[in-house]
Formats: C-alpha cells, structure tokens, sequence
C-alpha cells in the first residue's frame, strides 16, 4: 500500500509534537509501517512515548505534573507562563486520568494543525515552521537519522525556517 503525502505530512507533524525532533527516513519508515498494518494515529503516537528515546527525554520517575511542565516547555517554548501552566494543568490532568500519551499528541495535533485564532497563531507558527524543517530534513533531504537539532533554532519567527533547513544541510 502507497503512503499518501497528507498521510507522510501528519506522521511527521505527529512526530515533532511528540518529540520535538524531525523523525529522519529510518523513523518515518516505522510510522508508516504502522499506518500499513492498520493503526490509527493514537496507537501510532503511543508507539512514539513508548521508545527508548522518548523515555530518555520524559523518564518514568517523573510525575504529571513534571512531565507536563517539561513537555509543554518543549512543545510552546514561546508560551507566556499564563498559558503554560493553562497547558501543564490540561496534560496533568490526561496523564493522571490514566489516558495514553498518543490520544494527546493527536488532540494537540488537532489543535495546532486548525487553530486559527490571534491567542494561539505565535505556538501554531512555531509548530508549523518546526514541521516544515523537519518534512525538509526527512522526506527533501533523505537523512536517516532522527535530529533535535535541525528544531532547536526554530520559533515562530518565518526566517527561522531558513536557518533550520540550514542546520539540516549541515556544515
């Protein structure tokens, strides 16, 4: 079965909200692995909080309500510390419910993909401009590894989405 470009578009915006990082092919080839045996978004995204490197940046020692201070810093790292904590409370509170992670990272994915009001445009910019870069690292440039770094430079501002592809080029 071919892969969709729509499809290939959400698995790597799926996976910037997860971890922050462009997926690189050797990822990406996993995610679709999983679209081809039948597995919606939500499993994929659990598939995504259960590996070695998603634990390695959100432990299992951490509470909710860390986990949801460290994760929403990474995911709105241009957030005033009014809608952070707004957010932290919501993430806690999925977390606490007993919810998994991927039923979040697909609300959030919702969330970012549609907004369009002025209260949320500067975190949808930079969600955007991060999914851009890494649809370049991955699908434009071919490259096999996954990268928090072609991201880190990344805000909301447009001419970032030069200077990450840049990162992504390499020296």
């Amino acid at each position: 079965m071919a892969i969709t470009k729509d499809t290939r578009t959400d698995l790597i915006e799926l996976a910037v909200i997860a971890t922050n990082s462009s997926p690189g092919t050797t990822l990406l080839a996993e995610l679709i692995a999983h679209v081809e045996a039948g597995k919606t978004l939500v499993q994929i995204g659990d598939a995504l909080a259960a590996r070695a490197e998603f634990k390695a940046t959100y432990p299992a020692i951490q509470t909710a309500d860390e986990f949801a201070k460290e994760y929403v810093g990474n995911l709105l790292p241009e957030a005033s510390a009014e809608l952070a904590a707004e957010c932290e409370t919501i993430v806690a509170a999925h977390v606490n419910a007993g919810k998994g992670l991927g039923e979040l990272f697909v609300a959030i994915h919702g969330v970012l993909d549609t907004d369009t009001s002025a209260a949320l445009a500067t975190h949808v910019a930079n969600y955007k401009n991060k999914a851009a870069v890494a649809e370049y690292h991955t699908v434009t440039l071919e490259t096999a590894s996954e990268s928090s770094s072609v991201l880190a430079s990344v805000t909301s501002n447009p001419l970032t989405v030069a200077t990450g592809k840049s990162a992504a080029d390499g020296p």
